[in-house]
C-alpha cells in the first residue's frame, strides 16, 4: 500500500472514531460559542439552550413562583405561595415563618438590599426584610401601609425603596431596615391612575408605576399619568421593562400588543405582538437587545425585531403560564411559573441540533461541511440534513428503508443533494440499496458517512465492501479485494445500468468477497 493509500486510510479512520464519539454522547454538537458566556445567544432555537428545573422534590417550597431575585452577594431568592427560599445553585434554604420569620408565606415581591439582604413583599403581612445571615426583620406592618398586600417592590440607587400595594403606592426613604423611617403614600387623589400597582421600575430620575388604570411616573415628587396617549399605556399594565436605549417596555394586563414608550411618546415596533393576544406577567430585555415576555396561557416568548418564537415547556417544567422572569450575573434566564416550577435557560459552548430542530433523526452518523454553505448531516433513515441559516432536509428514501446502513457520502462538484451536476453525492452504502430515478440520487437506510466525490478514490472503513458511487457516467461500485499480508486494494466494477433511467430506478447491491 502506498504512503498516499496509508495516510487517506488513517484520515478516514480518524473522521469515523470522531463521528462515532460525537453520534455517542449528543445527537448532533456544532456551532463552538465562545468560552465566556454572557446572555443567551439570540441567534439559537430556545430548545437549544440547556434547560434546567425545579419542583417540591427538589426543595422548592411550591410550585408557583410569583416572585424572583438575585442578592448582591450571587443567592437566588425565589418566592411562592408557600414561602421564601434562598438557593446557591445547589440547595433551596427556606426563611423561617412565624414567630421571629416571615409574617406571611404568600410571597408577591422581591427587591434586592444591601449586602447581600433582600425586600420582601407578603399578601397579607406587610413588607418585611431578610438579611444576609436569614434573619427576618418586619419593617412595615399591614396596618402601617394602604393595604395589607404588597404586589409589587423597587429599589432606587439613593436607597429609597418604593411599596406598590393593592391600594396605593408607598415610599420608604433610604435608611436601614432597622431604622425608624417614616413612609410616604400616594393614591388616586396625588394622580395615580389607579391605586392597585401592579408593577415597579425605577431608573436615575424617578420610578415608573404600573396601575391597573394604566401607565404613570413619578419624578421630582410630581406624579404624571400615560394613560392619554392611548394603546398600551391605558391598559391594566402587569410587568415593565427598561432597554438600553432608554426605552420601556409596556406589558398589559389584556389582549392589546405590547407597547414601547420612549422619549414620552409611544412609537411603533415590531416585537408589540410577540404576547399573541394573551396577557402580560413578565418582562425582560437582557444585555444583548433582546425581549422575554412571560404570558398567562401563551408560553415564555422571545422577540428581537420581526423575529418571535415561544416556549411552552422546558426539561419537563410547564411554561404555559409564566410569572416572573429573572437574568442572573451568568446570563442565565429564570422563569418562575404557575404551577410548573422553576426553571432556567443557560447558554453553553455547543449548541445541540436534534429533531426538535427539524434534524430528520436524532442519529447523527456523519457531517461534511458543504463548500458553498452550512454542513450538511447524515443520520439514520436515509435522510441527510442541509444544516444552514435556512435549514432543508432532503430524504433520500423512495420506499420503505431497509434496516441498513449507507456507508460513505463525500462532499462532490454538484448543486444540492441529489442534483446530476458534475461528480455524485452517493459515495457509498454499505447493506444498503442506492437509486437513480429519473436522474437523481436516493437511498435507504441510514447515511453513515459523508465524503468528497470526483477524483478521490472511495475510503478504507474496515469492511468488506467499498461504496457504490455515482457520478456523471453512472451508477458505479468499489470493492475491496483481500490480498496476502492484510492489504486490501480497491477496485471498481462497472454495474449494468437500465437503458431508460426515467423507466425505473437503477439498483445497486453489495457483492461479495473475492
Amino acid at each position: 500500500m502506498g504512503e498516499g493509500s496509508t495516510a487517506s486510510m488513517t484520515r478516514h479512520l480518524w473522521r469515523c472514531a470522531c463521528v462515532i464519539t460525537c453520534a455517542m454522547a449528543l445527537p448532533l454538537l456544532a456551532l463552538a460559542q465562545p468560552a465566556t458566556l454572557a446572555d443567551l445567544a439570540p441567534g439559537k432555537a430556545l430548545t437549544q439552550y440547556v434547560a434546567d428545573a425545579w419542583g417540591n422534590e427538589e426543595g422548592l417550597p411550591q410550585s408557583r413562583v410569583e416572585a424572583t431575585a438575585q442578592s448582591s452577594d450571587g443567592y437566588l431568592w425565589f418566592g411562592t405561595q408557600e414561602g421564601l427560599v434562598r438557593f446557591d445553585g445547589v440547595t433551596f434554604t427556606p426563611i423561617a415563618r412565624g414567630p421571629g420569620g416571615l409574617p406571611n408565606a404568600d410571597i408577591r415581591a422581591l427587591a434586592p438590599g444591601a449586602e447581600g439582604g433582600m425586600w420582601v413583599g407578603t399578601r397579607r403581612g406587610g413588607l418585611a426584610y431578610v438579611d444576609r445571615d436569614l434573619a427576618v426583620r418586619v419593617v412595615a406592618a399591614p396596618e402601617a401601609l394602604p393595604h395589607p398586600a404588597v404586589g409589587a417592590l423597587a429599589s432606587g440607587a439613593d436607597g429609597t425603596l418604593w411599596i406598590g400595594t393593592f391600594d396605593g403606592l408607598c415610599r420608604r426613604p433610604a435608611a436601614p431596615p432597622e431604622a425608624e423611617a417614616e413612609i410616604e403614600c400616594f393614591g388616586t387623589e396625588e394622580g395615580l391612575p389607579h391605586a392597585h400597582i401592579r408593577a415597579l421600575l425605577t431608573d436615575a430620575a424617578g420610578v415608573w408605576v404600573g396601575t391597573r388604570g394604566g401607565l404613570a411616573r413619578i419624578r421630582s415628587g410630581r406624579i404624571r399619568s400615560y394613560t392619554p396617549a392611548g394603546g398600551a399605556a391605558a391598559e391594566p399594565v402587569g410587568a415593565l421593562a427598561a432597554d438600553a436605549r432608554g426605552g420601556l417596555w409596556i406589558g398589559p394586563l389584556s389582549d392589546h400588543p405590547l407597547g414601547y414608550l420612549r422619549g414620552g411618546v409611544l412609537r411603533q415596533r415590531p416585537e408589540a405582538d410577540a404576547t399573541g393576544g394573551f396577557e402580560t406577567e413578565a418582562l425582560l430585555v437582557d444585555r444583548l437587545g433582546t425581549l422575554w415576555v412571560g404570558t398567562a396561557g401563551g408560553g415564555l416568548v422571545r422577540a428581537r425585531g420581526a423575529e418571535r418564537s415561544t416556549l411552552d415547556a422546558a426539561s419537563g417544567a410547564d411554561l404555559s403560564v409564566v410569572l416572573a422572569l429573572l437574568r442572573d450575573h451568568e446570563g442565565s434566564l429564570w422563569v418562575g411559573t404557575a404551577g410548573g416550577g422553576l426553571a432556567r435557560l443557560r447558554d453553553a459552548p455547543f449548541t445541540p441540533i436534534t429533531s426538535r430542530e427539524g434534524l430528520p433523526d436524532n442519529r447523527a452518523y456523519t457531517v461534511s461541511a458543504d463548500p458553498r454553505e452550512g454542513v450538511w448531516v447524515g443520520t439514520t433513515g436515509a435522510r441527510v440534513r442541509r444544516q444552514r441559516p435556512r435549514p432543508a432536509n432532503v430524504d433520500l428514501r423512495r420506499r420503505p428503508p431497509r434496516r441498513r446502513r449507507l456507508g460513505s457520502l463525500r462532499r462532490a462538484r454538484w448543486d444540492g443533494l441529489g442534483g446530476d451536476r458534475g461528480g455524485g453525492p452517493v459515495q457509498g452504502a454499505r447493506g444498503a440499496r442506492a437509486e437513480l430515478p429519473r436522474g437523481r440520487t436516493r437511498a435507504s437506510g441510514p447515511v453513515r458517512d459523508l465524503a468528497s466525490g470526483g477524483r478521490e478514490r472511495p475510503p478504507l472503513d474496515g469492511h468488506g465492501n467499498g461504496p457504490p458511487r455515482v457520478d456523471r457516467h453512472g451508477l458505479r461500485a468499489t470493492r475491496r479485494r483481500r490480498r496476502p499480508g492484510g492489504l486490501h486494494r480497491l477496485w471498481r466494477r462497472r454495474r449494468t445500468v437500465d437503458r431508460d433511467l426515467r423507466a425505473g430506478p437503477l439498483a445497486v447491491r453489495r457483492g461479495r468477497h473475492r
